[in-house]
């Protein structure tokens, strides 16, 4: 009885060792045809190498920059100042730098009704993606930006045009009046 086991497992062990070694012969001949069709697609439209690995690089780049859309970006007040208004050369005129309008949300993290606020400009950043840049700035990280803002009761959403001054809110609203806004915004 002892003999018969053994012989089963010697089967059972060939047995893996065979599928295994044809699983791998499949995978290879998959990713190389693959791999073989793309080049020769390239080749046909008389692509070089050069210009597939600039392409794939734009693509890399490209989909960096699509990741930051449609998200509420966290940033601090010197990335503020680079992104959307630096106050320290301009005190008391805004002068905004951003190429799209931007809904900035003032928060804290032990906040309760922002994180009530979070969700809501979370689906609102989607919603507008590539028509409006959503930020949001730690009060209790950046106390400097929140002294220039007066930032006295939180959450505070500031909502900048691309030409004029900001408007703020305080505390959460729906989201439908935060999509009027933002419309609104959009439409200046």
């Amino acid at each position: 009885m002892y003999i018969c086991k053994k012989n089963v497992q010697i089967i059972n062990s060939n047995f893996v060792k065979k599928i295994i070694a044809i699983g791998g012969i499949v995978l290879f001949i998959v990713l190389y045809s693959c791999n073989s069709a793309e080049t020769a697609q390239a080749n046909n439209a008389g692509l070089s190498n050069e210009d597939i690995a600039s392409y794939l690089e734009y693509e890399t780049e490209q989909s960096e920059v699509n990741e930051a859309e449609g998200q509420v970006i966290k940033i601090t007040s010197a990335e503020f100042k680079e992104l959307i208004y630096d106050y320290s050369q301009h005190p008391g005129v805004w002068v905004y730098k951003g190429t799209r309008p931007a809904v900035i949300d003032f928060y804290a993290d032990w906040c309760r009704p922002c994180k009530i606020l979070e969700p809501i400009l979370d689906d609102l950043a989607k919603e507008f993606a590539g028509k409006v840049d959503f930020y949001k700035v730690d009060t209790q990280v950046e106390q400097e930006l929140s002294y220039v803002f007066q930032v006295k009761s939180i959450p505070m959403v500031v909502f900048s045009p691309i030409n004029g001054n900001p408007e703020a809110t305080l505390g959460v609203l729906a989201k439908e009046e935060y999509r009027k806004r933002i419309q609104a915004l959009i439409l200046q």
